[in-house]
Formats: C-alpha cells, structure tokens, sequence
C-alpha cells in the first residue's frame, strides 16, 4: 500500500525519479545506514527475547506477569525496532536515491511515530499514568529518561 502510494505520489506531483544524489557517497552513506539499521534490529530483537519475538509471547501480559524490557536496545530508545526499520528505509534510499522510496520513508516514519504513541495508549493502565502504576516507578523513569541510557535512569 505505502509503495502504491509513494509512487502515485511521486508522479501526481511530478517529482523526479531519482534524487541527485552523486553514486559513490550515496552508495556509501545507504550502505553504512543498511547495516547499522540491521545490527540494530538483530539486537532489539535479541534484547527482546527469542521467545517473544519469534514465537509471539503476548507482550503485555497482564498484572505480576509484567515486565518492562529496559535492557540492550530498549535501555536507549523506547521503540527500537520502528527505529532500526526507519533507519532501514532511509539507508535503502540513499542506496537507491529513487524518490518513491524517500515517499514511503516518510510514510513509514510518520506511521511508526502514530503506532508508538498508540502502543503506549493500549499498554495496561491504558496511559502513562496507569502503566507507571501497573509496572511502577521504574516505567516513569524509563520514559522520561533523555540523553542518556534508559536502564542508568530506571535504576536509580
């Protein structure tokens, strides 16, 4: 659906195809982000849990069964897989410099700021106030925690 988009987009505003991006540093830059975007996914998943991501183990489970993950990639960002898919697109487009692909980026990234905060509606408690609640203070300092790690601040 994105793709259809970013391409009717792309031709109902008359863009061009391809950025002017010269080869070589696009190539370079696209790469590097490829595979940073990668590792990242590979250690959010990882950070996550094998049972949780491969076999999907519900992820907010209700009451003493909760736990909040504040280790590996999720000490520094609250949505680290929206983050390493984000940074996924825009590598694929600085590799491509095709604009289509700088569309659905955009479209991406919009989409996955909208789920995060609908995500953090829907978690127990139904707000932030009643999921510091559910899984106390420890959230509250997770989610407020800016410039520095996430697990440094819940801890303390």
């Amino acid at each position: 659906m994105y793709a259809l988009l970013s391409v009717g987009l792309a031709m109902a505003c008359k863009l061009p195809w391809h950025v002017p991006i010269p080869l070589a540093p696009g190539m370079v830059a696209g790469t590097l982000l490829l595979v940073f975007g990668f590792a990242m996914m590979v250690w959010t998943l990882r950070s996550l849990g094998l049972r949780r991501a491969a076999f999907d183990k519900e992820l907010f489970e209700s009451g003493s069964n909760s736990s909040l993950v504040t280790t590996g990639a999720y000490a520094y960002s609250r949505n680290p897989l929206y983050f390493s898919a984000a940074v996924l697109f825009l590598g694929w487009f600085f590799v491509s410099r095709w604009t289509p692909i700088a569309i659905m980026a955009t479209l991406f990234f919009i989409h996955f700021m909208l789920c995060a905060k609908w995500e953090e509606r829907e978690m127990p408690g139904g707000s932030i106030f009643g999921t510091a609640l559910l899984l106390g203070v420890a959230y509250w300092l997770y989610r407020t925690a800016r410039g520095k790690p996430r697990r440094q601040s819940a801890e303390n």
